[in-house]
């Protein structure tokens, strides 16, 4: 997690993130994030070595039923963005808050389907001092409600 003060707006960049599953493999090195910068939030899959071929996304929240849908994709075609209807993003968090796991395939050029896992305890946790900064103070219950599930185990 990183946060700065902009000194010239006084706003917040706020960036949330976590490593795919096999984060100790170098090669294998994808990460997602969640990011507020200049009143801009974002949520975006990156992945290091990878030329992504298509906006194509393929995802599941745990065992969930899987998504295919289009996000957009980074200048440098390493990542894919979430569409950034506010509301949408808002929801898709929620379910990310409340998953255990997040699984994420997309198309690298010239091979087949690369998926990963994201481990996702903690991230409500971790979004909770900066629900204001995201615009998503509607959250608070969901998180707070997660975290006394955990405790309860």
């Amino acid at each position: 997690m990183s946060v700065k003060e902009d000194l010239l707006s006084d706003k917040m960049t706020v960036v949330i993130y976590a490593f795919n599953n096999k984060a100790e493999e170098v090669m294998d090195f994808s990460a997602l994030y969640v990011r507020v910068k200049e009143g801009a939030t974002n949520l975006y899959v990156v992945w290091k070595n990878i030329t992504l071929a298509s906006t194509d996304i393929v995802y599941r929240f745990d065992e969930k039923e899987v998504k295919e849908t289009e996000w957009a994709m980074a200048g440098n075609k390493s990542g894919l963005f979430f569409p950034n209807e506010t509301k949408d993003l808002e929801s898709f968090v929620e379910k990310l808050i409340k998953a255990e796991k997040f699984i994420v395939g997309a198309y690298p050029e010239g091979e087949t389907r690369s998926t990963d896992v994201f481990e996702l305890e903690g991230l409500g946790e971790a979004l909770l001092p900066y629900l204001k900064n995201f615009g998503w103070e509607d959250l608070e219950d969901t998180i707070e409600k997660e975290m006394e599930e955990e405790e309860e185990y």
